[in-house]
């Protein structure tokens, strides 16, 4: 009885990811309403104060976004996070901050009359093509605006037009003065996965939060490497073939990872062709990790023999992601929409073969089940989080 209940737990989680492919954040519609900005805060999320535009036309400036007649054309975010999913379009967001009090001795020791913040959108600046921050300060309860609009320009075309790096944050600069609302606007560009998380840090808690960043990145990587060491072992010592498969598979993903992360972009220069081959490699190497994948759990679970529908539908998809690699060679556009919607139905395919080799009493399928359900389900999510669906 208690197996039998195991067995159910486990036939559970792909509806519940199949649901997860239906999930949509809630949004609603309104006015600007400007957040309370307490200067002696170290860290302020802007996710859910952020405004989206609906209308995503390239030739709106500046004056016609922050104009009334587009006012009620404004989505507001109710997550820390803002993902549109894969576009090429320029969309328009802003947030509106007002100064809830002075800024404290110690926080205003470097400029008395200024606060200054670093916005981090989630991703560094040289993933998108393009970042545009305006800003202009009023005063509250008054219509006429005390500063023209200021604005920066970012990202990978900036900085391929420059020849250098961007930086990873958007320096911002507020006046020392209590109810002072300033008002942000954001043009973002980017033709892949539009993705931002919007924080305010001070220098001191941006490093921090670098730095913990850095320690889960060596852990991660500790661990595949400990993975492939062990996978080494048993392939040269025991002559155990699918474990090559495995190490192959770990490699791929890590390379794939540190190129999702940007961890190679600050060691490159700045130049048009790297941008594109980035893009490119990403999506070539997250088939790769597809083709591995199918392959490595066909031969563990022993589907050609366990499961003959199973199989045959694992090498369809197989053949599918290695027919898909000419995206990321020749048509990369057109990969986007369609390489996250193989690897949906690529992992939940591996699940509930897992499932099904459990409980025909395949018994290594309970390690892969267990080694496995966590990464498979991580690994769905991820790709809801690149279609914009979570």
């Amino acid at each position: 009885m208690p197996q039998f209940f195991f067995y159910r737990i486990f036939l559970v989680v792909p509806f519940l990811l199949l649901f997860l492919l239906c999930l949509q954040p809630a949004t609603s519609f309104g006015q600007l309403t400007p957040l309370k900005f307490d200067p002696d805060k170290e860290k302020i999320e802007l996710g859910s104060h952020t405004q989206i535009l609906n209308k995503v036309p390239e030739h709106l400036s500046i004056e016609d976004v922050s104009s009334p007649e587009f006012s009620d054309q404004y989505t507001q975010n109710t997550t820390c996070n803002i993902n549109l999913g894969p576009t090429d379009a320029v969309r328009w967001f802003r947030f509106s901050l007002l100064l809830d009090k002075p800024a404290t001795r110690d926080a205003r020791l470097a400029n008395p009359e200024r606060t200054e913040r670093l916005l981090f959108l989630g991703k560094f600046l040289d993933y998108y093509n393009e970042v545009t921050l305006f800003w202009q300060e009023k005063e509250l309860g008054k219509a006429s605006i005390s500063t023209p609009w200021q604005q920066r320009t970012y990202g990978r075309d900036e900085a391929v037009r420059r020849g250098e790096r961007e930086p990873l944050c958007i320096p911002i600069s507020l006046n020392n003065v209590e109810q002072q609302e300033v008002v942000f606007y954001l043009r973002i560009q980017t033709n892949t996965l539009l993705f931002i998380k919007p924080v305010l840090y001070t220098t001191d808690s941006f490093l921090l939060f670098s730095g913990k960043k850095r320690m889960f990145y060596a852990g991660y990587y500790g661990l595949l490497i400990s993975m492939i060491v062990y996978n080494l072992f048993h392939f040269f010592f025991l002559r155990d073939n699918i474990r090559l498969i495995f190490i192959l598979y770990a490699l791929v993903l890590g390379v794939y990872f540190a190129i999702c992360n940007e961890l190679f972009m600050p060691l490159l220069p700045a130049t048009r062709f790297i941008s594109e081959v980035h893009d490119n490699l990403a999506q070539f190497l997250s088939l790769l990790v597809l083709i591995l994948c199918i392959y490595f759990s066909t031969a563990f679970l022993e589907a050609k023999k366990n499961m003959k529908w199973i199989y045959c539908l694992l090498q369809l998809l197989g053949i599918i992601a290695v027919i898909c690699l000419y995206f990321p060679l020749f048509d990369y556009r057109a990969g986007v929409g369609i390489v996250p919607i193989l690897g949906e139905v690529t992992f939940l395919v591996i699940l509930i073969a897992a499932i099904i080799a459990l409980i025909k009493g395949y018994r290594p399928a309970r390690f892969f089940l267990f080694a496995w359900i966590f990464f498979i389900s991580g690994a769905v999510i991820y790709i809801l989080t690149l279609t914009g669906k979570f």
